[in-house]
């Protein structure tokens, strides 16, 4: 319904444009150069006021451009043929004017791509097209060194113009593929009304090319499609970035918040936002839940949570001993970050939690459970402690080593065969607590527990291999053994 009714109201428009170029061309005439010149200007003012914000520099640009061709479009409707606003020039100046405003629209468009790789000082495209225009107009209305577009006593268009028309055609063709193979930086609908504007713009300029008088049908359909053409520009500027600034001015900003929120959503660890409620003396009591993502839902399982106080969703967190309304209200009014693992008796499970404030009076949480690993770590600890009873308390001597063979266990029985005390054995290489002779030839036997480590193996000593146990007041003893340690 909304396009047949646009539909309607372009065909009206051109009717009553028609019937106005028909009763007087020059009313005709103004009515589309000043719509042009008006849209150009909003163009300029929307992209330069948000220049600041902006991610890229396309869009400054192009409402720099257009505020000069608006210039160079005033100057040729002030000049146009029976206008008299500035007296002396006729239609060949005013064509001029004509063709100087599309070489700087179109050659705009082809360049405007190449700013989304590099940032430029703005002032520097505006002193630029200051130059580029001021010269323009001195060389067509002070100098007359433009070349003639429009002769009346000697055919109308001059091949200069026709061939520029064309040469104008074929940079717009250009700059409307360099801007289709950066779709990726614009909003669709915006491109679309972009590539509209050239679209229409080449319509015009053809039209141009065959008109005998500047007041002929081709000049009128020329000016119509201008009309057209400026509209779209103003669809895809001016009321995008008025109604919808984030699909123009922040489209990368946009795609950036998309990612990260996406990443947040599918995040393997809970994340939740909160901001602190206080009481009438400023004792922080509650806090509400601002945004979790689908992770905390699930390692919690509390749904529903957003909007809501925590006493609402967890009732008795008052009377866990973890006090987390009091530890997260320090996080949030001191701006310090913490990282803590903790039972959650309310949830039945351990989390380990970072908290960190963004704002006071607000903080984040991100947190995991580590319920698991709490089990299976006290769980490791209870056989910890159920070996070493059991190593403590059988009659055999046990002594165990690290992989650099140091002492990191020595039973009472192995205490008392080797004369050292299970402290100060501890860290203590094994060849000084416990060395092995061959009794034959009283020398140092081999280091089984270095072959045992090197090969992973079992080893047995030699039946005429001895022990001669280092004793930590500085006195050895000898005693045999039977081989089996």
């Amino acid at each position: 319904m909304k396009k047949l009714l646009t539909v309607a109201v372009a065909i009206f428009l051109l009717i009553v444009l028609r019937v106005s170029s028909l009763h007087n061309y020059l009313l005709y005439h103004s009515l589309a150069e000043v719509f042009s010149i008006i849209i150009a200007c909003g163009i300029f003012m929307v992209a330069w006021n948000s220049r600041r914000f902006l991610d890229d520099q396309f869009w400054l640009f192009i409402g720099i451009a257009y505020l000069f061709v608006c210039v160079l479009d005033l100057a040729h409707t002030f000049v146009f043929k029976g206008m008299s606003i500035l007296p002396g020039y006729g239609a060949n100046a005013s064509t001029q004017l004509w063709i100087a405003a599309r070489y700087v629209e179109s050659l705009t468009l082809l360049a405007a791509p190449l700013t989304f790789r590099r940032r430029v000082w703005p002032g520097f495209y505006f002193l630029g097209y200051l130059l580029v225009v001021t010269i323009l107009l001195l060389s067509i209305l002070y100098w007359r060194i433009f070349p003639d577009c429009f002769l009346e006593n000697a055919g109308g268009l001059t091949p200069f113009k026709k061939i520029s028309e064309y040469v104008i055609c074929l940079i717009l063709i250009a700059s409307g593929v360099l801007i289709l193979n950066c779709r990726h930086k614009f909003d669709p609908v915006v491109l679309r009304w972009m590539l509209a504007s050239i679209f229409t713009t080449i319509l015009s300029e053809l039209a141009f090319t065959s008109y005998a008088s500047v007041y002929g049908s081709s000049n009128f359909i020329g000016h119509y499609l201008k009309i057209v053409s400026f509209y779209c520009i103003y669809k895809a500027v001016i009321e995008t970035g008025l109604t919808k600034p984030y699909d123009l001015l922040f489209r990368d900003l946009k795609r950036s918040k998309e990612h990260y929120h996406s990443l947040f959503m599918h995040m393997i660890d809970g994340f939740a936002s909160h901001e602190l409620e206080f009481d009438s003396n400023g004792k922080a009591v509650d806090y509400r839940f601002l945004e979790v993502n689908e992770a905390f839902e699930k390692l919690t399982g509390l749904t529903g949570v957003v909007g809501k106080r925590v006493t609402e969703v967890i009732p008795d967190i008052k009377k866990d001993r973890a006090n987390w309304i009091d530890l997260y209200a320090k996080v949030a009014t001191s701006g310090r970050s913490i990282r803590i693992e903790n039972y959650a008796e309310s949830l039945k499970r351990w989390y380990a939690v970072t908290a960190y404030s963004q704002s006071p009076g607000k903080f984040v949480t991100i947190f995991e459970d580590i319920t698991q690993r709490i089990q299976a770590r006290e769980e490791l600890q209870r056989q910890s402690e159920w070996l070493h009873v059991i190593l403590n308390s059988i009659g055999d001597a046990v002594i165990a080593t690290d992989a650099a063979g140091k002492i990191s266990f020595l039973n009472p029985v192995a205490a008392a065969l080797t004369g050292w005390s299970a402290e100060k054995a501890l860290n203590q290489p094994i060849g000084t607590v416990f060395r092995i002779i061959d009794e034959r030839t009283r020398e140092p036997g081999e280091d089984i527990v270095q072959r045992v480590l090197k090969d992973g193996g079992v080893v047995t000593l030699a039946n005429h291999s001895g022990r001669r146990a280092g004793n930590p007041r500085g006195r050895q003893r000898g005693a045999d053994t039977d081989g089996r340690r």
